[in-house]
């Protein structure tokens, strides 16, 4: 699986690759863990949790573990915010290109 950024957790190196992001967007990818930002992007693509599970082959429950982790992390709450949250960045990254 190709994730949207290169990322290098220890160094905190980001790659973009010739793509513009959003402050907010890259800003989050710096707090969460790398297989967070895999299910993030993930879960930005439309993909179900047993969809990202057997993706990333892990259980449903981790992935709804991992949605919890990055819900909690970027300070959002209810079970649609992380998905309502993506779709504004997705829609700011569209003004940016």
């Amino acid at each position: 699986m190709q994730s949207t950024l290169m990322i290098i957790k220890k160094k905190r190196v980001f790659m973009a690759s010739n793509k513009k992001y959003t402050f907010k967007y890259v800003e989050a990818l710096k707090i969460l863990s790398v297989r967070e930002v895999q299910v993030l992007d993930l879960v930005l693509e439309g993909h179900t949790n047993s969809e990202i599970g057997e993706i990333l082959y892990i259980s449903k429950n981790t992935t709804i573990v991992h949605k919890k982790n990055i819900t909690k992390k970027l300070g959002l709450r209810g079970r649609n915010s992380l998905f309502k949250w993506g779709i504004n960045e997705i829609r700011l990254h569209s003004e940016l290109v």
